[in-house]
């Protein structure tokens, strides 16, 4: 199995870059040519271009060819750059918190009021299990008891505080460096010298 590298760009400019497989078992020992799609949703896997290993975060892309940025001072394109590594900062920061929370609305609205249930039944001597429907959903699965359930989610909670905390403090380091580099090289350099924390 190889790889093929692809550039994720947005309004003309690569915002990231990725080495995926360039093929896909399908059982009985066969394979079948790799789309990003396999990778990646619908809507972000149209954002995926193939590239060569010269092309780096910044460049521009425009029909099918890439190009390095054509002017690195402090003009309007180089804020557009700016502008473009501060979203693929964002993004990025985005994926890591998937790692640890599960994406959607409804689903952050349940943990929220999972974790505000918590707060309450943790505080009665014997919670009533009918006056916590969320906490209840997970009796037998997180605790045998609504109280147990609600220790187990501050618990959690707790974790994603810190790994939250700590996600938030490297996407924004990383957004300041980009507003205050003074040429395409450093602004380039404050996303590649990113490390994400890892719980």
């Amino acid at each position: 199995m190889g790889f093929m590298r692809y550039a994720r760009v947005n309004d003309g400019v690569v915002l990231e870059i990725v080495d995926l497989p360039d093929s896909i078992p399908v059982g009985d020992g066969k394979s079948r040519k790799a789309k990003v799609s396999d990778f990646f949703n619908e809507t972000i896997a149209s954002d995926f271009f193939p590239c060569g290993d010269d092309v780096a975060i910044g460049w521009g892309y425009r029909g099918s060819a890439y190009s390095p940025p054509s002017n690195q001072g402090n003009d309007g394109n180089f804020q557009e750059i700016k502008a473009s590594l501060k979203i693929a900062v964002d993004t990025m920061a985005e994926q890591e918190r998937k790692r640890y929370i599960t994406a959607g609305e409804g689903q952050a609205m349940t943990y929220q009021r999972k974790v505000e249930e918590a707060k309450r039944a943790v505080l009665e001597e014997d919670p009533v299990d009918a006056e916590y429907p969320m906490l209840s959903a997970s009796l037998g699965i997180d605790g045998e008891t609504v109280k147990l359930v609600a220790a187990v989610v501050l618990s959690m909670d707790a974790e994603w505080a810190a790994i939250g905390a700590a996600i938030e403090k490297v996407r924004m380091s990383a957004k300041k460096a980009i507003d205050d580099a003074l040429n395409f090289e450093d602004a380039t350099a404050a996303v590649d010298a990113i490390i994400w924390p890892v719980a």
